[in-house]
């Protein structure tokens, strides 16, 4: 199983905070990683891939979009992350599983509280969430 972890990234880097998107994906990662879940995130790569078009990041997250089979979201600034919104869109349409953490301000916007499938508080209950329903 891959995981796509998304959530806003430019707005962190923008505002000079980029570290605190970081910390929740490697947190994430670690410990979906403890449970044999294998994760993409885009952040990886962010400062080197900050010098390739758009147009080229795009088609890369799409590819790992369609490679990956969900989506766990950071909902903290996501209403400023067209990428995020993006990605959601994207694995929506695809029907495949989009949980939520954090910040919820999204479920004010029908549409993208539509999307996601769970949304939980913090990433303690979406690693026991994935555990629960994914592990295999």
């Amino acid at each position: 199983m891959l995981v796509y972890l998304a959530g806003s990234i430019t707005w962190y880097h923008v505002n000079n905070c980029l570290e605190d998107c970081l910390k929740w994906r490697r947190q994430l990662t670690y410990a979906l990683e403890n449970i044999n879940i294998k994760v993409f995130n885009p952040c990886i790569s962010y400062n080197e891939n900050l010098r390739y078009s758009g147009q080229s990041v795009v088609k890369q997250n799409s590819h790992y979009l369609r490679e990956c089979s969900h989506l766990i979201v950071h909902g903290d600034h996501l209403l400023d992350s067209p990428g995020s919104i993006f990605e959601m869109t994207t694995m929506y349409l695809a029907n495949k599983p989009i949980i939520a953490f954090g910040y919820n301000e999204y479920e004010k916007y029908p549409h993208l509280k539509f999307m996601v499938d769970q949304h939980l508080n913090n990433i303690d209950e979406v690693v026991d969430y994935m555990n629960n329903l994914y592990y295999l």
